[in-house]
């Protein structure tokens, strides 16, 4: 091509395509310097220089090693298995013919960076001709044939620039700068997409919104070019463009240079040199048209360029335009290195389902859980066209392991739905326990329950496979929730029976009826089972703890009984209704303690026959002094199996009557203690932090100390109580507690770990505790009662 010295062009830009081509991105920066610095570092690591000599000439030293051998990391490791590799050892002849059979140089990029020693070999002078075949192989454009000439006015020709000189003799860096990925210019996030313009450069990521911010540092050419200064029209000639505008978006190719994009920084790099021009400063008359006086101002013009300026931008201009043409042929070889490989993509895809169609398999199991997966992968790689050979000969193997996989499925699938139904079943048994009262039915355990003949039946995987839930299945009414209520009865009578032969029952009406007799009877509501009276109590001899229930008596009853599950020995929770410790009414004995003072309670009170919930509020609605503690402690009567393991037997305790209630301390509300301790919100943070509480014992003391000193004056009693504005103050000889330091002082002064409700009284009822609320809300009832009965007698 003749360049002349005056005027230079290039090649126009190719027309952008209608078939739509993605594009590679990463950082802008030099090709030659990202190829070659990759590889070269490589190489140079071959021979490595060591850098621990002294500096003037004496003795290198050597690190002391700490790790040895058997910790090496596994970059050294691999290291070290790939030079015993026999692979090494080929000679190059044989080597060559290898690496021919792949696909593109980029697959002997690879090769050359899995090593330093395939390195060494590959980036050497006698291994460029595997390059260049391989180069050929794909049809990459060849650097050398591109050539543009300088001629003079005259038109005889002066210098010529031969080839793309950044990759004559570098085929390996032709090749990385073709093949490798890079950074994107924009987000700078790794991409292994090409160059979306090689000839400014520029490549961005698959993200839509890079494409269109890089936008803004390019600037487009159009007709109207000779608006501009002579500076800026020369810049264009003298630097690279887009080969095509369809890289961006909104853009089309309707005029004749909309190819003409090019980076703006480079552009306003290009207009500011002042190496072809002289600018020298001239006076110009201009005139104001709102006055008619002159008014000369000074501006800078262009002299005309010299011989040196001309054949320096001929030169440069030169050099742009082979690199112009290079860049063109490059940008049309890699739209149709794409549109290939996307048509190698279709047609293995539709060739791939229409297979499994045809086999009636499932396409993404094919492709994503056999060994057709890879297949199908690496012939994307290898650019090939799948074909019906290739079926007939894998579908022995696919076979086989779609039948391994739709097996291992659909054991997951039945595990899954066990699962399922075992948290539908869990369900279902809090229902049954939330309407426990209602229905007036004891549960046995989880793990128990599970092993319910109906419960069962609940858990075979057939059930989830006819698509019938659990929930539907135990609807109300339904023969399945019958079915399971009447299993549920038997068990519960059957635990009776088991339960009954550890008590010992003693007292008035306890022996009036043989053990065997309770199976011939029917269920009395006069006459309650043994084991549903109030003076029944066990504690299990496995693990010796109880449920949050009947964390208040620190025993079980019967209801407890039948719900207790053992604690694990490693003290881990399972999963539920699995446990390592089976529930027997073995595993449980009598309570000793609480069976005898509740025994005692209930023959003072006269309701040993009494049904079980009437004996109960029989109970707590009484107040007993615990003669074994001294001084004597006045304990509420839902306490007392709880007080009882405080002492040995026998527990010696005695009613209180009105009288003693009226110069006693209040005292709390059954399981103040319990909602204190084990009730996480913010109300109980509240009172707990109040200093709102006395010791029981220091009073008790006090009083035996100074029987001269009315008790009234010392603490709040009953009738002080029954005024709730009324705020009680402390005597000299005693303190008012937070709660916690209340449980201070009860475990230093009195030896007592753990607080229970009668050892301690309140200067002000809590008025957050339920019972308390109920309390006060009764009261206010039967005032307003006694109110009202007062007008109409009035």
């Amino acid at each position: 091509m003749l360049i002349d010295a005056s005027s230079v062009d290039f090649p126009t830009p190719i027309e952008p395509s209608d078939s739509k081509t993605t594009v590679n991105a990463s950082h802008f920066h030099d090709a030659h310097r990202e190829c070659t610095d990759r590889l070269d570092s490589t190489a140079s690591a071959v021979n490595p220089v060591s850098t621990h000599a002294d500096v003037n000439g004496g003795r290198a030293t050597k690190k002391p090693r700490f790790s040895s051998l058997e910790f090496e990391t596994e970059a050294r490791q691999l290291e070290a298995a790939v030079q015993h590799s026999s692979f090494l050892e080929l000679p190059l002849e044989i080597l060559a013919e290898i690496l021919l059979q792949t696909v593109s140089p980029a697959d002997l990029l690879s090769v050359a960076r899995t090593c330093k020693a395939l390195c060494a070999q590959l980036l050497s002078p006698g291994t460029q001709f595997i390059w260049k075949k391989m180069r050929a192989v794909v049809g990459l454009p060849e650097p050398g044939v591109y050539h543009a000439d300088i001629a003079d006015a005259g038109g005889k020709v002066v210098m010529g620039v031969r080839g793309v000189q950044r990759f004559l003799g570098r085929e390996v860096a032709y090749a990385a700068f073709v093949f490798d990925g890079g950074l994107c210019e924009n987000c700078g996030q790794y991409t292994d997409k090409m160059y979306a313009s090689y000839s400014v450069n520029l490549r961005v990521c698959s993200s839509p919104i890079c494409i269109v911010q890089i936008q803004a540092k390019f600037q487009q050419q159009y007709n109207d070019s000779d608006k501009w200064s002579s500076e800026r029209a020369l810049a264009w000639r003298r630097i690279p463009v887009v080969e095509s505008v369809a890289i961006f978006p909104d853009h089309s190719g309707h005029w004749p240079f909309e190819g003409r994009m090019a980076r703006l920084s480079l552009l306003n790099e290009e207009t500011q040199r002042e190496l072809e021009y002289e600018p020298a400063e001239v006076e110009k008359p201009r005139y104001n048209l709102r006055s008619a006086k002159d008014k000369p101002e000074k501006i800078k013009v262009p002299r005309e360029l010299t011989k040196v300026s001309m054949f320096k931008l001929a030169c440069a201009m030169a050099r742009n335009c082979v690199w112009m043409q290079f860049c063109i042929d490059l940008f049309n070889w890699k739209n149709l290195w794409l549109r290939t490989n996307e048509a190698i993509k279709n047609s293995n895809e539709i060739r791939s389902r229409q297979f499994a169609r045809a086999e009636g398999w499932n396409y993404a199991d094919m492709l994503n859980h056999t060994s057709y997966g890879r297949f199908f992968k690496f012939s994307l790689v290898d650019r090939k066209y799948i074909k019906d050979e290739d079926h007939i000969r894998l579908r022995p193997t696919i076979a086989r392991e779609l039948h391994t996989f739709q097996q291992t499925r659909d054991h997951k699938t039945i595990l899954k739905l066990r699962q399922r139904n075992l948290q539908d079943i869990w369900k279902y048994y809090q229902k049954l326990a939330s309407q426990r009262q209602k229905s007036h039915s004891i549960l046995p355990p989880f793990p128990v329950f599970l092993e319910l003949p109906a419960v069962k039946m609940l858990q075979l995987p057939d059930l989830s496979k006819s698509k019938i839930s659990v929930k539907s299945a135990v609807k109300d009414q339904s023969f399945m929730n019958i079915m399971i209520k009447d299993q549920i009865t038997r068990w519960v009578e059957e635990a009776k029976r088991d339960l009954l032969a550890t008590l010992e029952l003693t007292g008035e009406g306890n022996k009036v009826h043989a053990e065997w007799e309770w199976d011939e009877m029917a269920p009395a509501r006069r006459v309650p089972h043994p084991v549903l009276r109030p003076n029944a109590w066990w504690r299990c001899k496995i693990c010796d703890s109880v449920d949050s229930r009947c964390a208040v008596d620190k025993c079980l009853d019967f209801d407890g009984v039948c719900r207790h599950q053992c604690k694990e020995k490693d003290g881990k929770k399972r999963k539920k209704g699995m446990t390592s410790r089976p529930w027997s009414a073995g595993n449980f004995v009598k309570d000793e303690q609480a069976c005898a003072v509740m025994t005692t309670c209930l023959e003072r009170l006269g309701v040993t026959d009494q049904p079980w919930d009437e004996a109960t509020i029989k109970v707590h609605e009484t107040m007993w002094f615990c003669r074994s503690c001294d001084p004597p402690l006045l304990v509420h009567g839902g306490n007392l199996p709880g007080h009882s393991h405080r002492h040995e037997i026998p527990m010696t305790i005695e009613l209180a009557t009105e009288e003693d209630l009226d110069t006693e301390p209040k005292p709390t509300e059954y399981g103040l203690v319990h909602w204190m301790i084990h009730c996480k919100v913010e109300v109980v943070k509240k009172w707990i932090s109040k200093a709102n509480y006395g010791c029981q014992h220091c009073h008790n003391i006090s009083k035996s100390e100074d029987s001269d000193l009315a008790p009234a004056a010392l603490v709040p009693t009953r009738a002080d109580n029954d005024s709730p504005d009324a705020e009680r103050k402390p005597s000299e000889k005693e303190n008012k507690f937070d709660f916690n330091g209340l449980r201070c002082h009860l475990k230093s002064k009195h030896k007592i770990h753990k607080i229970r409700d009668e050892d301690f009284y309140c200067y002000k009822p809590v008025a957050d505790f339920p019972a308390t609320m109920d309390a006060m809300l009764q009261e206010g009832l039967q005032e307003l009662v006694d109110a009202v009965l007062d007008l109409m007698s009035a």
